[in-house]
């Protein structure tokens, strides 16, 4: 019950416009990594964040921006990389319909793949919903919802340390 950080809590983003749909995941290390749907720049982007564990924010005032493409982004996949970074997923709307993309960050917050991120599912129907857990080799294994086929189905994809599918 005791206070680690400040009374009222510590700010992820205070940046102007709205912040939507955060999502957390452990840095390993006591600390967070946190990644929300952000409208400061007049539409929804990626945004991550990393909280020490005393509270402090060693990268970018109000989080770094890991996906400004049209449309709305939405993460909710997080998951630490192993090496001291993070691998995010969002459910991306820059093309018509909703696909799968992931960023990697490393420990000092700079992306690590395409600008924009990386893809992993763009099927036909809605892909929504990513969710994360660690591949062991500081990549990922990503799961989601899945419209390709008409109804909603469980689908995933293995994304390595350098943003390719599969097994590579």
């Amino acid at each position: 019950g005791t206070l680690m950080w400040t009374t009222d809590g510590v700010p992820a983003c205070t940046a102007a416009g709205t912040q939507f749909y955060p999502t957390v995941g452990a840095d390993g290390s006591g600390g967070a990594f946190v990644a929300w749907s952000d409208a400061r720049s007049g539409q929804f982007d990626a945004y991550v964040q990393h909280i020490l564990p005393g509270g402090g924010i060693p990268w970018t005032p109000d989080g770094v921006n890991v996906c400004s493409a049209a449309g709305a982004q939405a993460p909710s996949g997080i998951v630490r990389d192993g090496a001291g970074g993070v691998v995010v997923a969002w459910q991306d709307g820059r093309y018509p319909g909703a696909d799968i993309y992931a960023q990697r960050l490393n420990p000092a917050g700079y992306t690590l793949w395409s600008y924009n991120g990386a893809l992993v599912s763009d099927a036909p129907g809605d892909q929504s919903q990513p969710l994360a857990i660690s591949d062991g080799a500081n990549g990922a294994i990503l799961l989601w919802l899945d419209g390709r086929d008409g109804s909603v189905d469980l689908y995933g994809q293995r994304i390595d340390r350098y943003g390719a599918l599969g097994n590579a």
